[in-house]
């Protein structure tokens, strides 16, 4: 994922209003949920999140295979997806280690 991509991704669904939780789901297989939008910070395809308990999360555009979330269905006025960016519906959410079918989530994948 290009570092431009990565950063207008994640602007999209930390200041989508309202907010709602989403997914980062790594390369590694590691996910984590973003709870709230001024637990993130990125600049320059770098990021940091800050977890419960004040844990952070550090990953880049280079580790993250896509975002979890509804993201597609209201999308911003004048906002476009970004460019490589395809949403598809998903079929299970079992791949990402959640329970049961997610209606209404998409998963933001990127071409390399």
């Amino acid at each position: 994922m290009t570092a431009d991509n990565f950063d207008h991704t994640l602007e999209a669904f930390r200041d989508r209003s309202p907010f709602k939780p989403f997914t980062v789901v790594l390369l590694s297989g590691r996910q984590f949920e973003v709870d709230h939008p001024g637990a993130l910070v990125q600049r320059e395809g770098v990021a940091i999140f800050v977890g419960p308990g004040g844990v952070p999360v550090v990953f880049d555009h280079e580790g993250v295979e896509g975002f979890v979330g509804d993201l597609a269905e209201r999308p911003r006025e004048g906002f476009a997806a970004p460019a490589g960016a395809r949403p598809r519906r998903r079929r299970s959410a079992g791949s990402f280690g959640l329970e049961g079918p997610c209606p209404g989530e998409h998963v933001w994948t990127m071409n390399r």
